[in-house]
């Protein structure tokens, strides 16, 4: 696991739980305000190039359509990717390499965490749930804005840490822009096209002749993540007194980090959809 997809697990927690609100049902079962859509985006800076996103089941089933060109070091490198995200599965497609994997969608395991629970724990949960996602983006030196501007008619709450800025529609995880400035490599995802209404099925099949390898390893870090968020709520510790010594181990691993590049795309993935 890069560091990059560390500290990317920790902000996207972080989001998801200053996303939450105490509504009944289960904290992590979110949704958009729109049964399905089409959204579409465009990507500048170290990488361009353009997005297209599709949700259905209001985005618990979504699919990411990427066509960019990474520019990085005097290199140019073209990167097309497919993903296809459902209630059980995240599937991810390089088209260039022609070579797909899958794993366990996050959320999943969360909502499997949260059931398990009694009622007494459930309602202790989702109360700390906002609190202390608020208060993690926090321990990284971060902000959380609630409806802090509106993109595309939508409220959208704010979250700026370690180099990113990300709009989300207020109450989701739908990020409508996101911003990253990361050892140099500069990314912004904006959206210039939202339609709602019938998305064609055939955009969430898989691309045919490529056999998703199932990654076992990444699978089990996910169940664990879930486990440990879950864990944290229910301690009467907050869990950002850690952040300090979660925050320096990142950072250590960021010296020792792999290509940029693919640090960048992997951090996309986690906040694209």
């Amino acid at each position: 696991m890069t560091s990059m997809t560390k500290w990317c697990m920790t902000l996207a927690s972080g989001l998801m739980m200053a996303a939450t609100t105490l509504a009944a049902g289960n904290p992590w079962d979110l949704k958009t305000p729109f049964r399905e859509a089409e959204l579409v985006y465009k990507v500048s800076g170290t990488m361009t190039g353009e997005k297209q996103v599709y949700l259905k089941d209001y985005g618990r089933t979504s699919a990411s359509y990427s066509d960019t060109k990474m520019s990085i070091f005097g290199m140019e490198q073209a990167q097309k990717e497919i993903v296809i995200t459902t209630p059980d599965w995240v599937y991810t497609f390089d088209m260039v390499e022609k070579q797909g994997s899958k794993q366990g969608n996050p959320q999943k395991y969360l909502i499997a965490e949260y059931i398990k629970l009694s009622s007494a724990d459930k309602k202790l949960v989702a109360q700390r749930a906002e609190e202390r996602g608020i208060s993690m983006i926090a321990g990284l030196n971060g902000s959380i804005e609630k409806n802090a501007k509106k993109i595309q008619g939508y409220q959208c709450d704010k979250v700026s840490a370690m180099g990113t800025t990300v709009y989300t529609i207020a109450g989701t995880q739908l990020a409508l822009r996101a911003e990253a400035s990361i050892m140099g490599v500069k990314i912004k995802e904006k959206i210039y096209e939202l339609k709602k209404g019938r998305v064609d099925s055939d955009k969430f099949k898989l691309p045919e002749g490529i056999t998703p390898v199932y990654n076992a390893s990444a699978d089990q870090m996910m169940k664990d993540h879930a486990k440990s968020v879950i864990a944290d709520l229910l301690s009467d510790e907050a869990a950002p007194s850690n952040h300090s010594a979660r925050k320096a181990a990142i950072e250590e691993d960021n010296n020792e980090s792999d290509d940029p590049a693919a640090q960048m795309q992997k951090m996309f993935q986690m906040f694209g959809n």
